[in-house]
């Protein structure tokens, strides 16, 4: 697991990196709640092999949601449910492209999004 979280955060870090997104090597995600302590273990290693600091905020799906919707400023958007990931899609609420993603064996398949 942690293996590959360390590989979905690099391909994130190289994806905003590359499109200019990442230009001060901060990654801001919004991370469920049920999702913090697995995305804490990856995060601390991550940071040390890249040089990346990645700003962490947990929090219900359903507030991380609202703040996208109201444009807070996430690269990415880790959530508990599939639902609001793709009302997130569908709507105009999206800077960039939307992209999905694994998740953990046996979670909702909630796939980490570009906001």
């Amino acid at each position: 697991m942690r293996k590959r979280g360390l590989e979905c955060l690099g391909l994130l870090a190289l994806g905003l990196w590359s499109s200019g997104q990442a230009a001060a090597d901060e990654i801001s995600i919004a991370v469920a709640t049920n999702f913090a302590a697995a995305m804490n273990d990856i995060v601390e290693p991550f940071e040390r092999q890249t040089g990346h600091t990645v700003l962490v905020s947990s929090g219900s799906t359903g507030n991380h949601y609202a703040q996208i919707k109201n444009g807070a400023p996430f690269e990415a958007f880790f959530s508990a449910d599939t639902a609001r990931p793709r009302l997130l899609e569908q709507g105009s609420c999206l800077s960039g492209q939307a992209k999905s993603g694994g998740s953990p064996p046996g979670a909702d398949q909630s796939p980490p999004i570009h906001a």
